[in-house]
């Protein structure tokens, strides 16, 4: 069974308001397991510095653990990047995360990360 947990800093930091958000969306979704990792997207944003911050739910769907190290993330259409997180999902679990994408193109559109094969 999937489980939904926070990072660190999310678990003191998120409003109120937002894990409300994040956990409803999280509890009306069914997993296909076809896929090691997918994800599901949360809401976007443009930081200070024009930088897109898209967030989205992050699925470990398999029974093993998943880093990203310069792994190749795309919001379909709009922009990609190499990412390294300093975390590790579990085997089966969720974890929301904002990925900070420094250059992409109008995301008005796009409303879909796509899952890379990781190892």
């Amino acid at each position: 069974m999937q489980k939904l947990i926070y990072e660190h800093n999310w678990e003191n930091n998120l409003a109120e308001k937002d894990r409300k958000y994040i956990e409803e969306v999280f509890e009306k979704l069914s997993f296909d397991r076809s896929m090691k990792v997918r994800f599901t997207y949360v809401w976007q944003a443009v930081n200070h510095r024009s930088d897109l911050l898209v967030t989205a739910i992050v699925h470990n769907l398999s029974d093993e653990e998943v880093t990203f190290n310069k792994t190749l993330v795309e919001y379909v259409g709009v922009a990609k990047d190499q990412f390294s997180l300093p975390i590790t999902f579990n085997a089966h679990t969720s974890m929301p995360w904002t990925f900070i994408f420094t250059s992409y193109k109008s995301a008005e559109e796009v409303s879909e990360l796509v899952a890379p094969e990781l190892n």
